[in-house]
């Protein structure tokens, strides 16, 4: 296997610590490899972690964030509480400012809906999904209690806690790396199966 273009992190512009020695992801898009870098476990991590002092949170963002997936779980859709335009804007500045601020990871999902009698008069859209990144996890795992009861986060007690759950160095930052790229490689190894299946099916 070949290995890995190195690549340069977009937060310092030094060389990627993960694709340095990392063989095995020839059969990952370079497009796709990008989406799996472990930034959320490197410098980009650091940098949110060292910021979060600087933050405090209003109730959709803390609903948000406690609802949303682990980091290692699934995306998944964080509803809105209510129905109406503004419950659902609310929502949506929330995931956004949570997604900048490196608690939040987002993604879309894509939807088949059957809008007909057969299997086939469908319609396919795009939903944005959430989880929390490794450092949301982190302060839920530290914070959690606070932020579902509202009461102000002393974020200075926790910093140094929160960077060193979520800062990875050396190896164990070329593994994640590699469990990524190994889940992505047998997700697209099932849709192919899948898609095989469907297609015998057809003819």
């Amino acid at each position: 296997m070949k290995t890995v273009k190195t690549h340069v992190c977009h937060i310092d512009r030094k060389k990627c610590d993960a694709t340095a020695s990392y063989s095995g992801a020839d059969a990952v898009a370079e497009w796709r490899l990008q989406e799996l870098l472990p930034c959320d476990r490197c410098r980009q991590a650091e940098l949110h972690a060292n910021a979060i002092k600087g933050l405090s949170f209003g109730k959709h963002e803390r609903r948000v964030l406690l609802e949303a997936p682990s980091s290692e779980a699934k995306y998944s859709i964080v509803p809105p509480i209510g129905t109406s335009r503004s419950d659902n804007e609310s929502t949506r500045r929330a995931i956004r400012r949570l997604a900048g601020v490196g608690l939040l990871s987002i993604s879309e999902e894509r939807v088949k809906k059957q809008i007909g009698p057969t299997q086939w008069d469908t319609r396919t859209y795009y939903v944005r999904t959430v989880r929390r990144s490794p450092l949301g996890q982190a302060v839920v795992d530290k914070v959690g209690t606070d932020l579902m009861s509202g009461k102000v986060i002393r974020w200075s007690l926790h910093q140094l806690a929160l960077l060193s759950e979520v800062r990875l160095h050396g190896d164990e930052l070329i593994a994640v790396f590699d469990r990524r790229v190994r889940g992505h490689v047998d997700e697209r190894e099932t849709i192919l199966g899948e898609l095989r299946s469907l297609s015998g099916n057809v003819e």
